[in-house]
């Protein structure tokens, strides 16, 4: 009976010692602006930022965006036609955008992130409501808005190209 016993006890040392052994995926993984998954040890980055080549949230989401670029839109309603003019994005801080010339009415219009490669643009200013989402392919900014002037009820539904300058 006390081989049983001592048997059984070894195996239950064993079994906890073993079993108590994990080693943290965390540890000496330093996020940056993020945290690590426990699980996967994996950095998962706080809103507004991305993973660099290292995985380490260090790139800000806004960075991507900002440029100088050359704008074609091509509208349907009273203003239907192509346009040519120039803009500007501006990262105002981690998840906010600013477009200059939105639109080419010399206007700056916000965009709040909605994905890594995404922003959203929704906007109430006097008689004129912006909205619309931005999605960026490559180095090109597609941009599809309607700009809705509420004093004379006309909308004008547009797609728009930025190319950087």
């Amino acid at each position: 009976m006390n081989h049983i016993l001592r048997l059984c006890t070894t195996l239950v040392f064993f079994f906890f010692v073993f079993t108590s052994c994990e080693t943290d995926p965390c540890e000496n993984i330093s996020c940056d602006k993020g945290v690590c998954d426990a699980v996967s040890g994996k950095c998962i980055c706080s809103r507004g930022y991305q993973a660099d080549d290292n995985g380490i949230c260090t790139i800000l989401w806004t960075a991507k965006f900002a440029n100088s670029y050359a704008v074609s839109d091509s509208c349907t309603g009273p203003n239907a036609g192509t346009h040519h003019y120039n803009s500007t994005i501006t990262a105002i801080d981690a998840e906010n955008l600013s477009l200059s010339n939105f639109g080419n009415t010399g206007r700056s219009i916000p965009a709040k992130h909605t994905n890594s490669t995404s922003f959203e643009i929704n906007l109430s200013s006097h008689d004129t409501i912006f909205s619309g989402t931005g999605s960026l392919v490559d180095t090109t900014l597609i941009v599809n808005y309607m700009i809705h002037d509420t004093t004379n009820h006309r909308i004008d539904t547009c797609t728009a190209t930025f190319n950087p300058l």
